[in-house]
């Protein structure tokens, strides 16, 4: 049974550093990587020093308790993480149905070398499509300038709709002061109202399917009325560790009081 659980662990922690370093490799340093990093580093480390973790702690009673006080802690956030993962699964299947819109809202998702994202490029390509199949909505792309980049994130995605989906320059308006999905909706008020719209006004969200639940609960919290989510697939590769940040900013969106 302790050969088995060491097997697990150090199987369980080998998958978690090999994701993490990929992303890491590939620039993706957030909560999403480095938590997963630090989890297999553990993992690994107990799986491996299991006969001289145990030894150490038999002479140490109190250290031994706080040691199994810890795993306890961890067991019970993994079970908290697995029905989470379950719930947005659920309402990722619950599509909304949108019959007519005036804005289409776009949330940033980051921007690499000044093209988006691989995430951003499914929104954009999501809010194209919903675009299309209306022709008279107004799209609002929303981020700011982040380190060491040269364009905001809003001009890309703007770029990247007339670019690659012939959306027309007139019909998209740019925020591009915001760096969170608070201010992607509250900077956006006031470019509804320029365009004769407001809170009442049909407004479809597009982001990726994780990020829906959150979206919705922040735009109502703030005055929106008429507002539905459009969730664009969230790249394989990156989409349980997308999941994974989704959970603390669920938590912290909740303590700060932000829907």
């Amino acid at each position: 049974m302790k050969k088995l659980f060491r097997i697990t662990l150090l199987v369980t922690g080998s998958i978690f550093l090999i994701d993490a370093i990929i992303l890491i490799a590939l620039k993706k340093i957030n909560l999403g990587s480095i938590l997963p990093f630090l989890i297999g580093l553990i993992f690994c480390y107990h799986a491996i020093y299991y006969k001289k973790i145990i030894q150490y702690l038999a002479t140490n009673p109190k250290l031994k308790k706080y040691w199994k006080l810890g795993w306890i802690g961890l067991t019970c956030w993994f079970i908290s993480l697995f029905f989470f993962f379950i719930y947005i699964h659920q309402q990722n299947q619950l599509k909304d149905e949108i019959k007519h819109t005036d804005a289409i809202i776009v949330l940033g998702a980051g921007i690499v070398n000044d093209q988006p994202s691989w995430a951003l490029a499914e929104r954009l390509d999501k809010a194209s499509h919903i675009f299309h199949s209306t022709e008279n909505a107004l799209i609002i792309v929303t981020g700011g300038l982040g380190m060491k980049q040269t364009l905001t994130e809003a001009e890309v995605m703007s770029s990247y709709l007339q670019k690659s989906h012939n959306i027309p320059s007139e019909k998209i308006a740019l925020e591009d002061k915001s760096t969170s999905t608070e201010l992607n909706l509250k900077n956006s008020q006031p470019i509804l109202k320029e365009y004769g719209l407001d809170n009442n006004s049909a407004v479809v969200i597009v982001t990726n399917d994780f990020h829906t639940i959150r979206a919705s609960a922040i735009a109502k919290k703030l005055g929106f009325t008429n507002v539905s989510t459009a969730g664009a697939m969230t790249p394989l590769p990156i989409r349980y560790n997308a999941w994974l940040r989704e959970y603390f900013a669920f938590i912290s969106g909740w303590l700060l009081n932000e829907y």
